[in-house]
This record gives structure tokens, sequence and C-alpha cells, in this order.
């Protein structure tokens, strides 16, 4: 008597989601990853006012200490990458 499959409809039987629900779940995480990752970087614009005040130096210069640090970030990705191989 061959093995009877069980359907959904009965209590016992153990489901799995369907692959693009998988797909889908795996997606939005790393699509949140990306998120905070990046929001971490990009908050200094928010807080460019308050942070340039209580360390009493100009907008544009704090703006420019923000640039270059982006700028090296952007370059040393690049130059790690060559030293790996």
């Amino acid at each position: 008597m061959p093995a009877k499959d069980p359907s959904p409809s009965e209590p016992n039987s153990k489901a799995k989601p369907p692959i693009s629900q998988k797909l889908w779940i795996m997606l939005i995480c790393g699509v949140l990853v990306v998120l905070i990752g990046n929001g971490v970087r990009l908050t200094f614009g928010i807080l460019l006012k308050p942070i340039a005040f209580d360390l009493e130096i100009s907008r544009e210069t704090f703006g420019l200490v923000i640039a270059m640090q982006a700028l090296l970030y952007g370059c040393l990705l690049y130059t790690s990458d060559a030293a790996d191989e």
C-alpha cells in the first residue's frame, strides 16, 4: 500500500512554505541590513547642525570632514580588495 501524502487540511501535516516566500523573506532581510548600514552612515546630514554647534566649528568645515571621510572610505574599499588578491 503506498504511503499517503499529508494534505494541508490535515492538522498534523507540516507544509513547507513555498520557495517564493523564502526568497521574499531573504530579500526583505537583505534590504533591512542595507538600510540600517547606510542609515548609520547617512545620519550625519541630520545631525550636522547640532554636532557643528557642539564642536564650535562651521557647518562647511564639518561637511568637508564628512565628505573626506566618505571619499576615504570609498577609496579604501578598492585598495583593501586589491590587497587581498
